[in-house]
């Protein structure tokens, strides 16, 4: 099975922005607006699926995860 791609939205305190990171904490984007960074996100995880996208609110919890490409959970949902 392929290696899937983590793709994150985060809130930089430094930066005062959203970033998106690929991988292992690799800088991809920033973006004024969550909303526009997640849409970068959105692209680049279904441009490197199989691919796991997580968004995280401003406290940096999680908010919301999406799979792209092949799922490896057996179970649906």
């Amino acid at each position: 099975m392929a290696k899937r791609t983590r793709v994150s939205v985060r809130w930089s305190k430094d930066a005062g922005e959203w970033v998106v990171f690929t991988g292992d904490r690799e800088f991809e984007w920033h973006d004024p607006t969550k909303a526009l960074a997640v849409a970068r996100a959105r692209e680049i995880a279904k441009t490197d699926a199989p691919s796991e996208l997580v968004i995280y609110t401003k406290k940096g919890r999680i908010q919301e995860t999406r799979s792209y490409g092949t799922d490896p959970r057996r179970t649906r949902g």
